[in-house]
C-alpha cells in the first residue's frame, strides 16, 4: 500500500516544479492520484505548443523520475490545449518519447 500522504506532498512537489519550468509554455501544472495510489497523472494545461525539444523532455523526465524514486508509483505528464485535448505525454512506462 502507498503512503498517499507522502505520495501527496511529493506530487504537489512534482508539479511546482512542472509549473516553474514550463513557464511560457503552458499553465500551472495540477496531479491526480490514481488507482489506490498507483499511478499518478500529472498535467500541463494551456499547453502552447508541444514539447518537442529533446533537452527539456529529458530533464522532465529525468526530474519526475528522480523525485518520485523510492515510491513505487508510475506517472505520466500530459500536455493539454487550450480545448483540454491531449496534445503531447511524456511518461514512466514508455520514457521519454521523442
Amino acid at each position: 500500500m502507498t503512503n498517499t500522504s507522502n505520495l501527496d506532498d511529493k506530487a504537489q512537489a512534482v508539479a511546482k516544479w512542472i509549473s516553474s519550468t514550463l513557464g511560457g509554455i503552458s499553465a500551472a501544472a495540477d496531479y491526480e492520484i490514481q488507482d489506490g495510489g498507483k499511478f499518478l497523472l500529472f498535467r500541463a494545461p494551456e499547453t502552447v505548443i508541444p514539447v518537442s525539444d529533446k533537452v527539456l523532455r529529458t530533464l522532465i523526465y529525468n526530474e519526475v523520475t528522480n523525485r518520485l524514486q523510492g515510491i513505487g508509483v508510475q506517472w505520466m505528464l500530459v500536455f493539454l490545449d487550450a480545448k483540454s485535448d491531449v496534445i503531447d505525454e511524456i511518461d514512466s512506462i514508455i520514457g521519454i518519447d521523442y
